[in-house]
């Protein structure tokens, strides 16, 4: 399976934050983890906190909502 990648420009003191943020990781899981994985954690986490988990709270009022109207 062959993956799309794309080349994104950041400025010199968000790679230095990048560059430790990947530092920090290696040295909590001791092992290598390249500033693109660190990358894709952060990026992964903030989707889950700012995307998925209010669109599933939101699923879940309606829902709750919906069976209301089914007493």
């Amino acid at each position: 399976m062959s993956k799309n990648y794309t080349t994104v420009r950041i400025d010199n003191e968000t790679m230095k934050k990048l560059e430790e943020i990947a530092e920090t990781m290696e040295f909590q899981l001791n092992f290598k983890i390249s500033k693109s994985s660190a990358l894709r954690h952060v990026v992964e986490s903030e989707y889950k906190q700012i995307v998925e988990n209010p669109r599933k709270l939101a699923q879940r009022l309606l829902n709750k909502e919906g069976s209301k109207g089914d007493d």
